[in-house]
């Protein structure tokens, strides 16, 4: 009689720790969504939208193409969630250009706001981080080549 106290507490968990596996990557994409969303929606109305001086152009290109790879990242994680591995994988492409933008535009981005903030004579010249945003992209950038050869594995993704 003393086992069924302990059986019923190990089928909770199993059943708790199920949900948490299936569920995992869908909530922590909507998390770093909401997170990004709640992030900028302080400086973007100010910094972008309303700026003066304009900020340079490519600063509107990155903003659009950087939150797209957030929605990317949400969308993928839903498409697995439900069982759609066909189409997680076609758009998974889709997604290899996305990255590639991002890489390219992000490097256009992190030069040519430096070179605003030194026109601007920005006391925080962010030239000096330069290094910085110079990683952040490496770090992105690297797992690329992974990713992309990895979308052509089958066994890369249970389904």
């Amino acid at each position: 009689m003393t086992s069924k106290p302990y059986a019923l507490a190990n089928q909770m968990m199993t059943k708790r720790a199920s949900f948490w596996r299936q569920y995992f990557y869908f909530f922590m994409s909507l998390l770093i969504a909401a997170t990004v969303v709640y992030g900028f929606s302080h400086t973007i109305d100010h910094n972008l939208i309303h700026a003066s001086p304009l900020p340079p152009f490519v600063l509107y290109i990155h903003a659009v193409v950087f939150p797209g790879w957030v929605v990317f990242f949400v969308v993928q994680s839903a498409l697995i969630r439900s069982h759609n591995v066909r189409v997680h994988r076609k758009l998974g492409w889709f997604g290899v250009g996305l990255a590639v933008a991002i890489v390219v535009v992000g490097f256009f981005t992190a030069t040519g706001m430096a070179r605003f903030a030194i026109q601007q004579k920005d006391p925080f010249n962010s030239a000096s981080f330069l290094i910085i945003q110079a990683l952040d992209l490496g770090r992105f950038a690297v797992p690329l080549r992974s990713l992309s050869t990895g979308a052509r594995s089958p066994s890369s993704i249970d389904g």
